[in-house]
């Protein structure tokens, strides 16, 4: 009966793994080890190569900001109202008049000012929309279908600031049988497209629109136009400015838009 004979013993393999050589498996560790510390080095090469590149294209840029909602004449501009839009530095000369970031770079240097014109979404915020209108402008406000009037305004009692762009009621003295003066409400709600003589250089060293005020231009209907050209024939003194919030669309004393019809039956009886 035969026997299956005994395994023969062969030593060791010097330097092949697996084959019970120590200094095998130590060389595969150092191995292992050394393609760890190279993969983590290109990792951190290819972020030093990224970050280098954004500083680099952001060195080509500069931002603007976008308006995200609605804002009118007199509204305060928030942080939370723009986005920050990055364009290419070979455009600025198309974006001069955009305003500039501020100190943080993360908001518009203007945040906490009011508009003195109105803004979309959409629009690139600019300087011009925190400036007074210039002549020209002012005559563009006036919409078409309507009529720019100016009347004499109380400057001692005008409500100070008062801008193009607000909504306002006007008062006037009249005179009734017997010469009794009389202060009486005229329009209630008339909206103010140019402030006097004020221009951008008063503002700027904060004059404003203030004493010196003698007349401001109103936006009203032809027909409006024209009876109040008829008051201011008759009218017995300078006209009174009333301010408003913009949310106040009420008319209390006269009750609808135009002029007051009491005014109108005063002077057309005395």
């Amino acid at each position: 009966m035969s026997q299956t004979p005994p395994p023969i013993y062969s030593p060791p393999t010097p330097g092949v793994p697996g084959n019970g050589d120590p200094n095998a498996a130590r060389g595969s560790a150092k191995l292992l080890i050394v393609a760890v510390i190279l993969a983590v080095a290109a990792v951190v090469l290819v972020n030093l190569y990224v970050a280098a590149s954004r500083r680099s294209v952001q060195s080509d840029e500069f931002v603007v900001f976008r308006m995200d909602v609605q804002k009118s004449p007199g509204d305060v501009l928030a942080a939370a109202d723009t986005s920050p839009v990055r364009v290419p530095m070979s455009l600025r000369e198309s974006f001069a008049g955009a305003v500039a970031p501020n100190a943080a770079g993360d908001a518009p240097a203007r945040v906490g000012d009011p508009l003195t014109r109105p803004v979309e979404p959409g629009d690139i915020l600019e300087a011009r929309h925190f400036d007074l209108q210039t002549q020209d402008e002012t005559r563009l406000l006036i919409r078409p279908g309507m009529r720019g009037i100016a009347i004499p305004v109380q400057s001692q009692s005008l409500p100070d600031p008062i801008r193009p762009e607000m909504m306002v009621d006007i008062e006037a003295p009249f005179r009734g049988r017997g010469g009794r003066l009389r202060v009486m409400p005229v329009m209630e709600m008339v909206r103010v497209v140019a402030v006097g003589t004020t221009n951008i250089v008063d503002e700027r060293r904060g004059s404003g629109a203030g004493s010196g005020v003698s007349k401001i231009t109103l936006e009203v209907t032809p027909q409006h136009a024209s009876d109040l050209e008829f008051i201011l024939s008759q009218v017995a003194g300078e006209f009174r400015v009333h301010t408003r919030n913009p949310a106040d669309t009420e008319r209390p004393k006269i009750g609808g838009p135009g002029v007051n019809p009491e005014v109108m039956k005063l002077l057309t009886e005395s």
